[in-house]
């Protein structure tokens, strides 16, 4: 009996053919800048300024390519394969560096896609000026010395958010870590969720607001001027200093810090004085 096969004959062999993968101008000149600062030599202590020199040095080149914000976005989805990098940690400088450099009049939107990284960027956002939106968790840093424009962080922000920012908004959308507006200049913050201790610390001017719950020690040294309120309880040490500023909390207050002096606290709209029968200490980190 005929197979109903029987009429296909064997095939030839036909030689492979070889993938041909062209990358446009402007992806193929960021992955190049990309290698180019992660192969350079950044030892631990040379600090942010020198490698954030560097990363500028290593972009100098996209302004011919005509980078755009599209273009960084699709860029951002390609960063895993990066990270195994023992520089990756310094990522941060990198994107900040682009981001800034794109000088273009309507290069002001960016969109950062971070979801995809097994673990979070440090120093993103350094000396920002642009408006930037980071789709996924940041890491420490986010907004150091950033000098305007706004960023919003889909997701939660690690230590140190807004250090020294002298300008500008950020916008968390959960929980920010420790210390958050370190030494802030200006500017504002706001965080939907919760921050942990010390948020506000040293802050000389500007905002931070704090959906959820405060930490130990928030409000520690702020400056006067400073505007901090908590929508939520704050820990203990509450507004540990010297140089004013505003603290209000709507709920509940663990304690207050010792050297209280000129910080006006509020709680659910209540100016606290002395006699206001919580007790005072110190945060954990004052011995």
């Amino acid at each position: 009996m005929s197979s109903p096969f029987d009429r296909y004959g064997p095939e030839k062999e036909q030689p492979l053919r070889k993938a041909d993968v062209t990358l446009a101008p402007a992806q193929a000149a960021l992955r190049y800048s990309l290698v180019k600062f992660l192969g350079g030599e950044y030892p631990a202590h040379v600090g942010c300024p020198s490698i954030y020199e560097s990363a500028l040095r290593c972009t100098a080149n996209l302004a011919k390519a005509c980078v755009s914000a599209a273009d960084m976005r699709e860029f951002s989805s390609f960063l895993p394969c990066y990270q195994h990098h023992h520089n990756f940690d310094n990522a941060g400088f990198f994107l900040s560096a682009v981001i800034n450099g794109l000088d273009s009049p309507g290069e002001m939107e960016f969109v950062i896609d971070l979801t995809r990284l097994r673990g979070v960027i440090d120093y993103l956002g350094y000396t920002n000026k642009k408006n930037v939106t980071f789709l996924g968790n940041v890491g420490d840093s986010c907004g150091w010395n950033m000098e305007g424009g706004r960023i919003v962080v889909k997701g939660y922000a690690g230590e140190s958010l807004g250090n020294s920012m002298k300008a500008g908004e950020i916008l968390v959308e959960r929980d920010a870590a420790y210390w958050c507006g370190r030494c802030m200049e200006g500017g504002r913050i706001v965080i939907n969720g919760s921050a942990e201790a010390r948020a506000g610390g040293a802050m000389r001017k500007g905002e931070i607001i704090i959906g959820g719950n405060a930490g130990e020690g928030c409000g520690d040294g702020i400056g006067e001027g400073c505007h901090l309120p908590v929508g939520g309880d704050a820990g203990k040490a509450l507004g540990a200093g010297r140089f004013g500023g505003e603290i209000h909390v709507l709920g509940k207050i663990e304690s207050l810090g010792w050297a209280l002096g000129d910080v006006k606290v509020y709680q659910a709209g209540k100016l606290l004085t002395g006699d206001c029968g919580l007790r005072r200490e110190n945060p954990s980190w004052v011995h």
